[in-house]
């Protein structure tokens, strides 16, 4: 047992170097999951590290420390091992399926690095050979998806350690070994490629953008060397002639690759999982698409199943649900009555429901129920 401890110990003072993010808060959020009655500590810790107060390191490293006695008492080897591959670097430039043959692609992540045109060749036949086999990790382990389970779909670009947050939140979700992981790429990055690859909480898939600004940084839809610049004005546009100088945008601005590149890889994505995957050829269920920056409760597959239940019987037309929203401040019950005086004024509208007006048309269901 002292053994045992001993090596907990180590192990967990070595994961708190790792360099992934600047203090340890990500590992507290995994590791919660496997601690029953944390909470109160660890909302002291978070408390402590956002209040501006004299003694705010010494609160923290007196929490962190409280906090690691907790998990060593609860968390096995085993356990932590676990925990320790969602927050590692990948080790030695080792790569996994799908993380290439040695190319260092954007190994920083940025998609911006200058790869020559041997590298951006071996890209695009790496994204090619990994769309084309369409493999389900884990799927030995969860067996094959069924026709009426949620299916998850991430954007993913290049911002590594919001992808991490994304995963951790994902694998302390209820019910999320019933589901599909599909992790969207428009940037083919080793770091990337291997956190996803050691999922294991779920069946995983990887499918890549084909036509992204990393594989075509010369040409179109990547930046051409005659597109038009963003602010100039369209006499200006006209007279240089550059690519595409008859049509600016709504706000008279011109194509910027880097930000029309989201929206294609989006309906890129979508068309790919609706019609394009064998994974989801008889797929019945929800599909729920999330973005790497994102972040999930650990109940959300629950109220999305209350969601689609609910509208079956209070918002036939819906078939758009929505789990969150941007804005800080929200008017729950006007947008719900625009939202009803829609159903009831049109009948040929695509309707939507989003999460905040859930709990209202939730409760008049349920009185019908």
């Amino acid at each position: 047992m002292q053994e045992h401890d001993v090596a907990c110990k180590r192990e967990l003072q070595r994961m708190r170097k790792f360099k992934v993010y600047n203090d340890v808060t990500l590992f507290f959020i995994f590791a919660s999951r496997y601690v029953e009655h944390q909470y109160d500590v660890y909302n002291d810790y978070i408390s402590a590290k956002f209040k501006r107060t004299e003694k705010k390191l010494r609160r923290i490293c007196a929490v962190e420390n409280h906090l690691c006695d907790i998990f060593l008492a609860h968390l096995t080897y085993t356990a932590i091992e676990n925990l320790a591959k969602f927050l590692k670097e990948r080790r030695n430039g080792t790569l996994g399926r799908g993380s290439g043959n040695g190319t260092n692609a954007s190994s920083s992540g940025n998609g911006a690095e200058e790869l020559s045109e041997r590298e951006i060749a071996d890209i695009r036949r790496q994204i090619e050979a990994v769309n084309a086999e369409q493999r389900v990790l884990n799927e030995e382990a969860f067996g094959p998806l069924a026709p009426d389970a949620p299916v998850i779909v991430v954007q993913v670009h290049d911002r590594l350690t919001y992808l991490r947050h994304l995963i951790i939140s994902l694998a302390q979700a209820r019910g999320i070994e019933q589901t599909l992981l599909v992790f969207s790429h428009d940037v083919w990055n080793p770091d990337i490629n291997y956190l996803v690859q050691n999922v294991d909480f779920c069946r995983v898939m990887q499918i890549f953008y084909p036509h992204s600004i990393q594989t075509h940084p010369k040409s179109f839809p990547g930046e051409s060397p005659n597109d038009c610049p963003r602010n100039i004005r369209k006499e200006q546009a006209l007279n240089l002639g550059c690519t595409n100088a008859q049509h600016p945008d709504l706000y008279g601005h011109y194509r910027e690759a880097k930000f029309t590149q989201t929206k294609h890889h989006w309906w890129w994505k979508a068309n790919r999982v609706f019609d394009r995957l064998t994974a989801t050829r008889n797929h019945t269920g929800m599909v729920l698409f999330l973005e790497e920056d994102h972040y999930v409760a650990e109940d959300f597959l629950h109220v999305l199943r209350l969601m689609e239940r609910t509208c079956k019987h209070s918002c036939e037309r819906c078939n758009v649900l929505s789990l969150g929203t941007y804005l800080k401040t929200y008017n729950y019950y006007a947008d719900f009555s625009k939202k009803v005086y829609r159903v009831a004024a049109n009948s040929v509208c695509y309707y939507s429901i989003s999460f905040l007006q859930f709990s209202t048309l939730l409760s008049r269901t349920q009185r019908r129920w």
